[in-house]
């Protein structure tokens, strides 16, 4: 399975780094969807693959693109863009349902306020909610992505 970041430092290389002592095989990627910033960005370790970008909206449609299934883990403003527009595009139909895993507490405050305000306006329906996956541990991840991949090679065959 391919292991699609950022590209950059942090839990983006940690991600990496681990898709390359777990891949013993080397039959994967470990691929790099970079920003262009104005301050230098520092490149992930052990990036098979590495696409720079200059528009986030472009970065975001590769992601996609690539995408069998998506783990948000926590952050700030880029990644509630990526976490949204996944969402939203799942939503109205525009990409095939993936699992969308958010991981850590990070997130459960935040879908407590989904519950409480847009759910109960009524500007989502509780389907929407399906698509998300609270997970506290790199385990329950797992586990998902073991059923996502699954899936998606029995739907590639057919």
């Amino acid at each position: 399975m391919d292991v699609v970041t950022g590209g950059g430092p942090g839990l983006m290389s940690a991600a990496s780094e681990g898709h390359y002592v777990g891949d013993t095989s080397k039959n994967a990627d470990s691929i790099g969807l970079q920003i262009i910033l104005p301050k230098k960005q520092r490149d992930a370790n052990h990036l098979d693959i590495k696409k720079e970008f200059s528009l986030f909206s472009k970065r975001l449609d590769n992601f996609i693109e690539l995408a069998n299934a998506v783990v948000v883990a926590p952050g700030g403003v880029g990644t509630m863009l990526e976490f949204f527009y996944v969402w939203q595009l799942i939503q109205v139909k525009m990409i095939r349902n993936i699992p969308i895993i958010l991981l850590g507490d990070f997130w459960s405050n935040f879908l407590q306020w989904v519950e409480k305000w847009p759910l109960k306006k009524g500007l989502l329906d509780k389907k929407d909610l399906d698509l998300l996956f609270l997970v506290n541990n790199n385990e329950a991840a797992i586990s998902i992505l073991k059923e996502a991949f699954t899936q998606f090679k029995k739907d590639v065959a057919t």
